[in-house]
């Protein structure tokens, strides 16, 4: 699709849990995934995890609670660390009282277990 996966993000009944490593500097950071329609930017879904702990860990969103008919259309998939956090960018929000971030965040192996 336009801007997204060629193919639609291959959930069914009994697979509906997308797994990602992350890596972060403190515990409790929240962690939010984003699937959306490549074609209609108002068709999402969105879920946050919590990190257990500082470091590498494997967190689950569970998307069974998204109706099955908008299964098919999901092409994109965005990850946000801190999605509250406000960082300064005067294009976005010119009084944000927060300088860039220097926190660092990875993330690695996305996928969808059966």
């Amino acid at each position: 699709g336009d801007g997204g996966f060629p193919d639609p993000i291959p959930f069914a009944n009994g697979r509906t849990t997308i797994e990602i490593d992350v890596w972060t500097e403190e515990a409790n950071t929240e962690v939010l995934l984003k699937v959306e329609d490549a074609q209609d930017e108002f068709r999402f879904a969105e879920l946050t995890q919590v990190t257990p702990s500082a470091g590498w860990n494997t967190l689950s969103f569970d998307f069974s609670s998204v109706g099955i008919e908008y299964w098919e259309t999901f092409e994109k998939l965005m990850i946000i660390f801190d999605p509250t956090r406000c960082v300064y960018n005067p294009v976005f929000d010119e009084n944000c009282p927060n300088q860039p971030a220097e926190d660092e965040y990875y993330f690695d192996n996305i996928r969808l277990p059966n």
